[in-house]
């Protein structure tokens, strides 16, 4: 059972709904704010505005409160430029938009950094490691939690002392580290009640520790801790603790087969969740109820419960894919605003970038993307106008859809630019073409063609991509690459990469000069993105230059790597650090550990490798989204060494049945687990 699902929902604040709809209300702030002058009233009419938004009006509610943090900004309202940071992180914490809550929580930070404000940097520690733990970066979370804790000890906190402790613990838990989560929620329960803290944190703790003792299989200690809980939410009126104690407890009941017992507390969770709002609650009792029914044989109750317990997931699906419009929506909107404030700040207006065949193309695909987000939030609006008339939920899953199937349609337009941008089919066969007679590979027909490129982007548009050009010399360039993030974030870096190497080559002609000049392009061109660090995007990528005669081969590496699979007679010596059988052997040609972009070496030059050709060489070159999918019986990544297994397998098939065996290899070890990030492998034979 899913004792950690509702040991999160445990630790978010209670309380009455505080966001009343109230309409006449909300219209005269709205008349007043239109009206107001941009000083420190109309900030505060923006905050009290959002604050009349429940979560069903979150698109609302955040852009009131991104309003009021600009305006804040702009007129120098120091303590309503920290508030209102502060709680934009929180509260896209709390949708679950963790990338934004991070961006907010370090804004928060530099703030609080300015002014000086020690006590409250301190106490913002707490907010990051929260952030990092729902991003999975167990260490930077851990080392917040523990500055967090040193300082509310010193200052003798110890309600938020208990608290920080509790979420050590839920750190520990999440890695499965059941003796230190056990150890810390321990602590906390120690520290609660020792100083006589708020009784809901003490009971929180209690529901923290039964689930760790439940699945360290201590089912009584578990349920005397549930218990407690229970009775201490009921006496102060917590009603979803009282429901997840409940639940707690019957989870329990149901590990020791006490099918009846654990009925009854179902039902009891079920009644104190009936009426509310709770959707992800009320889906997880009604699973409950299904598998504790077909436990016991009663398989008509069973589908009934899985019925509901379907209705509820439809429901929160519906709800996450508004929080993805409206994350995109806000940050549409914050860049808009953003960028105005920034205009009228700068004296100095940069220069204007050539224009040229490739920024046009760019600018269309920018355009299409910025339509994309126009298109998000007229649908977000209609779908709350919709809300607000009480329109039927299935009315409403249509215009969703229909608005769903025009954004996807400006998502593939956009896939279409971007394709623009890669290596043609007409170059690549126009250069690397047909093997010849004379460079014939043993069992590979004169027609075959002597290179593919298999190319399975995670989304519909890329962050990783191939790249082909003649140089200046003759020889001929092409590029495996991966650009920083994927999908739409992605595909914008890609052409921003691609266009900055076909600006280097127009003066440089050996792949680390190139990779050099095309740095310093990129580091040029983001430097001024608004970010706390600069500009610290770019690519990984493999960039190879074969001369005329193919007999050479010339590459610089930032973090992608080269193998050669060459073939060898039986009786020739093994070079030291080349794996392979008596037939070929594997060359591998490692990677400066370096990015194309800003970073701590980006004054190191690249390595120039030097490598003499031999005929039927096959060149392969990735990214790092094959190695790295999740897959096979236990789930684990497929790892680089088993790369270059297949690679030594393949080698002397043809090129079509080349791709076609990656293909095959990357679907059968992914199997039905998530695709994790773009793939690109490019293989030439010579």
């Amino acid at each position: 059972m899913k004792f950690y699902f509702f040991l999160l929902i445990l630790f978010w604040v209670h309380g009455k709904d505080l966001f009343s709809q109230d309409t006449a209300k909300i219209d005269s702030l709205k008349n007043e704010i239109n009206l107001s002058e941009e000083d420190t009233n109309k900030v505060n009419q923006l905050i009290e505005l959002s604050s009349y938004y429940n979560y069903l009006s979150s698109t609302e509610k955040m852009l009131y409160l991104n309003e009021a943090y600009l305006l804040a900004k702009k007129i120098g309202f120091k303590r309503k430029e920290e508030f209102t940071l502060f709680v934009i992180s929180k509260v896209y914490f709390e949708r679950g938009m963790y990338d934004l809550s991070f961006a907010y929580a370090i804004k928060y930070i530099e703030f609080l950094e300015q002014e000086n404000l020690a006590d409250k940097l301190l106490s913002a520690q707490n907010l990051l490691g929260n952030i990092y733990q729902k991003q999975g970066k167990f260490n930077d979370a851990k080392q917040c939690f523990l500055k967090a804790a040193h300082h509310y000890q010193s200052t003798e906190n110890y309600q938020r002392l208990g608290i920080t402790l509790s979420n050590m613990s839920i750190l520990f838990l999440d890695s499965l580290k059941l003796d230190s989560a056990l150890s810390y929620s321990v602590s906390a329960y120690k520290i609660l009640t020792q100083y006589k803290q708020d009784s809901s944190s003490i009971a929180n703790v209690l529901n923290l520790i039964s689930s760790i003792e439940a699945l360290k299989g201590n089912y009584q200690s578990a349920l005397s801790k549930s218990n407690e809980a229970l009775s201490i939410y009921s006496k102060i009126g917590v009603k979803l603790g009282v429901a997840l104690s409940y639940m707690t407890i019957g989870n329990v009941y149901f590990k020791i087969q006490n099918y009846s017992e654990s009925l009854k507390n179902y039902n009891l969770c079920l009644q104190n969740l009936s009426g509310e709002h709770w959707l992800a609650q009320l889906r997880e009792c009604y699973s409950a109820l299904a598998k504790l029914h077909a436990a016991r044989g009663d398989f008509k109750q069973a589908y009934n419960h899985l019925t509901l317990y379907n209705l509820y997931s439809d429901s929160i699906a519906k709800n996450e894919t508004s929080s993805k419009f409206l994350e995109m929506e806000v940050k549409y909107e914050l860049s808009k605003s953003e960028k105005l404030l920034a205009e009228k700040e700068k004296e100095v207006i940069e220069k204007k970038l050539e224009i040229s065949k490739k920024n046009t193309q760019r600018n269309i695909l920018i355009l299409s993307l910025v339509g994309i987000a126009l298109l998000l939030s007229i649908s977000i609006k209609a779908y709350y106008q919709k809300q607000k008339d009480n329109v039927l939920i299935k009315t409403q899953k249509e215009i969703v859809e229909n608005k769903h199937k025009e954004i996807t349609d400006s998502i593939n337009y956009a896939e279409r630019i971007q394709r623009s941008f890669l290596a043609t089919t007409e170059m690549l066969d126009k250069y690397l073409g047909v093997t010849s007679s004379s460079h014939r590979h043993e069992g590979v027909s004169r027609s075959e063609c002597n290179y593919f490129v298999f190319f399975r982007p995670k989304d519909v548009v890329s962050g990783d991509f191939y790249w082909a050009s003649k140089l200046n010399n003759g020889h001929f360039a092409y590029c495996c690459a991966d650009s920083t993030g994927h999908g739409v974030p992605g595909a914008i870096m890609s052409i921003l990469n691609i266009s900055s190497l076909e600006k280097a080559i127009e003066t440089e002609e050996s792949p680390d000069q190139i990779l050099n000049k095309t740095r310093k392009i990129i580091i040029e061109r983001l430097k001024k993105d608004g970010s706390p660090e600069g500009g610290k995007d770019g690519m990984d990528c493999s960039l190879l230059v074969l001369d005329k005669e193919r007999k050479k081969l010339s590459v610089a590496l930032a973090n992608n790597p080269v193998f050669i699979v060459r073939s060898v007679a039986s009786n020739s010596p093994k070079q030291e650090g080349v794996s392979g059988n008596d037939a070929t052997e594997l060359l591998e040609f490692k990677a400066d550990k370096i990015p194309v972009g800003k970073h701590e070496k980006d004054q190191e030059p690249f390595h120039l490798h030097t490598i003499p050709l031999q005929p039927g060489d096959t060149i392969y070159t990735l990214t790092d989204g094959f190695s790295d999918q999740f897959g096979g019986s236990k789930g684990k990544k497929y790892m680089i060494k088993n790369v270059k297994e297949l690679f030594l397998q393949i080698a002397n098939l043809p090129m079509s049945e080349q791709k076609q065996k990656l293909s095959e290899a990357f679907d059968q070890w992914k199997g039905s687990n998530e695709q994790v990030d773009d793939v690109c492998v490019i293989g030439v034979r010579v």
